[in-house]
């Protein structure tokens, strides 16, 4: 995902009235759903690219 599109996702959920903490939740739970339950089971993000989207996040919500 280019980051103009996570930026414009992340405003879009702050628009609705998410929460950070229950975005940061939800993106945990849904990290990677291809579809392909084999691409889902051996396709994850690293530690430091959940830390670098959760920072994103955070950026974001407080520039709002």
């Amino acid at each position: 995902v280019e980051l103009k599109d996570f930026v414009q996702g992340t405003v879009a959920a702050y628009d609705a009235g998410y929460a950070l903490p229950s975005l940061i939740l939800e993106l945990g739970l849904h990290e990677l759903e291809t579809g392909d339950a084999n691409v889902d089971k051996t396709v994850r993000l690293t530690d430091q690219e959940r830390q670098t989207r959760e920072v994103w996040l955070v950026l974001v919500y407080l520039t709002l």
